[in-house]
């Protein structure tokens, strides 16, 4: 967590962050070929012998191009920073489907739907620093540390990046 945070710090994504939210569209559409495959395959045999080969071939090529752009895109993202408080009671660990609900200062409710963060225990009760992107489907939780750390101060946006905005 820590070499995330100082990634963040400096308004990047780590290179494992920036993998998982690149890689995320192809894990899907990988799952949902698979019993395409299976129903297609005498097909997809006497299309890539028969000379068809450049239609797979396209196919891929406009795959690598849409993860290039995803990577692009993902590059020039700007980052989020808050301090938030973890609500008193907290849901169950066997609940690790819903999202991580943390309270800001003024009282806001800020909901994570998803997490690029390894380790996702959060105290009740607890003040953290949070990284995060905000999406159109919902905030992502990049990483996060309680405010009390004694590493907490290296831990804080530095002045140098712009790509920061703090709440």
């Amino acid at each position: 967590m820590r070499e995330r945070l100082l990634a963040n710090r400096l308004g990047k994504l780590h290179n494992e962050q920036r993998r998982e939210v690149v890689m995320e569209p192809v894990v899907t559409v990988m799952l949902l070929m698979v019993p395409v495959i299976i129903l297609l395959r005498s097909f997809l045999i006497t299309l890539f012998w028969g000379g068809l080969w450049m239609i797979g071939v396209g196919a891929l090529l406009v795959g690598v191009f849409m993860l290039f752009m995803r990577s692009r895109r993902y590059s020039r993202v700007q980052l989020h920073f808050g301090v938030f408080r973890a609500p008193e009671k907290l849901p169950s660990t066997w609940l690790f489907w819903k999202p991580i609900i943390l309270t800001d200062a003024y009282g806001v409710l800020t909901s994570f739907k998803h997490s690029l963060a390894p380790d996702k225990r959060i105290q009740a009760n607890q003040e953290y620093m949070v990284y995060y992107l905000k999406e159109a489907k919902g905030n992502t939780l990049l990483s996060f540390a309680p405010t009390d750390h004694l590493e907490n101060a290296s831990w804080r946006p530095s002045n140098i990046s712009n790509r920061i905005t703090k709440k």
